[in-house]
């Protein structure tokens, strides 16, 4: 019921040829979240991954990387609205992915958008107590007109 496909645990759990092959044998982009699994994703290999997964989206038009999770799906959005879901952005800024976050950030996310709390993915970080992320999205964050900076708040 919350569009979590084989192929959303595959691509944050297992093995890339794994993903290969269910994409291969019909895995679609544009079921499952998957931007949003991907930047779950803990393996040394997770940025292979997310490229390969942002291939797949732009090849058969899948959500954009600045999709709020869940946004077609207005069932699954109104039961999960109320923990904070956002972008794949938000996903590697509350887990503290400096390398995610960075990824993401060069592929076009906007650090700019408000989860479903009206956080932005810098607070989420904050939150979390993940320093190195709150340091490096504190620059691009800055342009959002719902930045509020709180001095020595940087994790």
């Amino acid at each position: 019921m919350l569009d979590k496909t084989p192929l959303s645990i595959a691509v944050a759990e297992a093995s890339f040829h794994i993903i290969q092959l269910l994409f291969d044998h019909g895995g679609s982009a544009n079921h499952g979240q998957l931007l949003h699994y991907a930047a779950r994703r803990v393996l040394p290999d997770r940025l292979r991954v997310l490229d390969f997964v942002l291939e797949e989206v732009n090849l058969h038009k899948g959500p954009f990387i600045n999709d709020i999770m869940y946004k077609d799906r207005p069932y699954c959005y109104g039961l999960q609205e109320c923990i904070g879901i956002g972008t794949p952005l938000h996903e590697a800024a509350s887990l503290g992915k400096l390398d995610m976050v960075e990824a993401l950030v060069a592929r076009g996310a906007d650090p700019c958008i408000l989860n479903s709390k009206g956080d932005l993915a810098i607070e989420q970080a904050r939150w979390y107590g993940h320093r190195e992320v709150v340091e490096y999205l504190l620059p691009l964050s800055r342009s959002s007109p719902n930045f509020v900076f709180q001095a020595g708040s940087t994790g």
